[in-house]
């Protein structure tokens, strides 16, 4: 889905935390810990609990979501990732 990683970088960039799954490039993207929480697909208990926790635990909640906020500027930006692409491109084309 050439569209999922912008779906991931808006609530990131919102500075929330985010729950995602271990599922395609999504662990690239959410470091768990860090700037939000990986989970197995379909367990919806551990999802449970991960909601649990974070409604109770405003600083763990603070520290994801501003570095999720981090992550969405630094490595999200749609202008980073098209010089990323161009550089793909010369690099591929022998002229970086």
């Amino acid at each position: 889905k050439p569209w999922s990683w912008r779906a991931r970088s808006f609530p990131m960039a919102s500075g929330l935390p985010v729950i995602a799954t271990r599922h395609a490039g999504i662990p690239e993207v959410i470091r768990s810990n860090w700037n939000g929480l990986l989970i197995k697909e379909r367990d919806d208990q551990h999802l449970a609990e991960l909601l649990n926790e974070l409604s109770e635990n405003r600083l763990k909640r603070k520290v994801l979501g501003t570095n999720a906020l981090s992550t969405a500027v630094n490595e999200l930006d749609v202008r980073i990732k098209t010089k990323q692409l161009i550089n793909i491109y010369k690099k591929e084309l022998g002229q970086s």
